[in-house]
């Protein structure tokens, strides 16, 4: 079972969560506010945190964000009061791996978990196999239907994000900031994405560098 940080401001909300939780068999933690959060993942290691966006201090867009800036690795689901596209798409582009609106069932709170939890499995192994292609995070190499793919660092890097977070579409903002902290431009991140199709994608009927017009970049499982 699970590892679980609870942070939301409406306290009655947070411990039926706890409570529900906590009869699926999971070991959970209940916090109410940003600073808290940001104090607590911090020196704890969770396995998955669910967080509210509308926090007291500290949003929980930004809890999210600088724990991902941090290196955080916890699956992170953020609950949201609002059903706007910009807001799921701030969540998502701050590191949440879901996001979940008010109101909900509690048995949609559990398979939301039990989702992320088979998701960390996969991504918290040293080598991540989809279809064709396999990276193996240890010794930063790439193998595509066996043949070995030499990428650069940075291509590396980019590759391996993308597949961590496999059929999600992030925007070039983003990629800068968790991959080049923000230092290059939108050019650069272009050029990489150009270079890496090229050499993951040559010669393969599977185009698997997704690019969506206007919107960004990923990596689809196909």
């Amino acid at each position: 079972m699970a590892k679980i940080l609870v942070v939301d401001d409406e306290i009655d909300l947070a411990e039926s969560i706890r409570k529900w939780l906590y009869q699926d068999g999971h070991t959970v933690k209940m916090l109410h506010t940003g600073s808290l959060a940001c104090e607590e993942i911090a020196k704890v290691t969770y396995d998955v945190i669910l967080l509210d966006v509308m926090l007291p201090d500290v949003s929980g867009v930004e809890v999210c964000r600088r724990y991902r800036d941090a290196g955080g690795e916890a699956r992170v689901l953020m609950i949201t009061a609002k059903d706007q596209v910009v807001d799921k798409e701030l969540a998502l582009d701050s590191g949440a791996d879901d996001y979940i609106v008010k109101p909900f069932d509690m048995k949609e709170i559990s398979a939301r978990v039990r989702a992320l939890m088979r998701r960390s499995i996969v991504l918290n192994q040293t080598v991540i196999a989809i279809d064709a292609i396999t990276l193996d995070t240890a010794n930063k190499q790439v193998f595509r239907d066996g043949k070995e793919i030499i990428l650069l660092p940075q291509e590396f890097a980019l590759l391996e994000f993308l597949m961590s977070e496999r059929n999600k579409i992030f925007s070039v903002e983003t990629l800068l900031k968790r991959l080049w902290q923000g230092k290059g431009t939108a050019e650069t991140v272009r050029t990489h994405i150009k270079n890496l199709r090229k050499k993951v994608d040559k010669d393969c009927t599977k185009q698997f560098i997704r690019t969506v017009h206007g919107v960004g970049y990923g990596f689809t499982e196909l």
